[in-house]
């Protein structure tokens, strides 16, 4: 499921009680912003949130950890390794909800 901005994520999640496996969440969206979305969600849902962002920020990095992150992405620029680095996170977070139900 594709939310196309902060609300509606957090609508999804709630309302809706969609429980993803786990979620990408970039830190610039529109309405309600990637930090908001941590700050409401995480502390309610045990999905792991991945934050996939162009922000290199330091202090992105340390507050998006704060607020519940599990893993924090800066996305490559290129198509290729766009690819590869959600291929490989949802290869990580997919694998362990997998053991987790085992």
């Amino acid at each position: 499921m594709i939310a196309y901005d902060g609300e509606q994520a957090l609508e999804f999640l709630t309302e809706f009680k969609f429980k993803p496996d786990v979620i990408f969440l970039d830190l610039n969206i529109p309405k309600f912003d990637g930090f908001q979305v941590l700050e409401r969600s995480c502390a309610t849902y045990s999905s792991p949130v991945i934050v996939l962002t162009s922000s290199s920020n330091p202090a992105d990095n340390r507050r998006a950890f704060a607020l519940g992150a599990r893993e924090y992405i800066v996305k490559p620029t290129e198509l290729d390794r766009y690819l590869k680095v959600v291929s490989d996170a949802l290869t990580r977070w997919t694998a362990d909800a997998t053991r987790r139900l085992i």
